[in-house]
């Protein structure tokens, strides 16, 4: 019954483990699609020839 029991809170661990990995994941996603939006708005700023 022990090892039922600690399998269990394993499982529960695994699981909660792999939600937390997905919303780091996700996190450093957005933050990545955000810096590339701002390199891409310097570049454009950069091309632009002075008026």
């Amino acid at each position: 019954m022990a090892l039922f029991s600690r399998a269990e809170h394993a499982s529960t661990d695994a699981r909660r483990l792999l939600d937390e990995n997905d919303r780091w994941r996700q996190s450093i996603l957005q933050q990545l699609d955000y810096m590339f939006e701002l390199g891409a708005d310097f570049r454009k700023m950069r091309r632009t020839p002075p008026p």
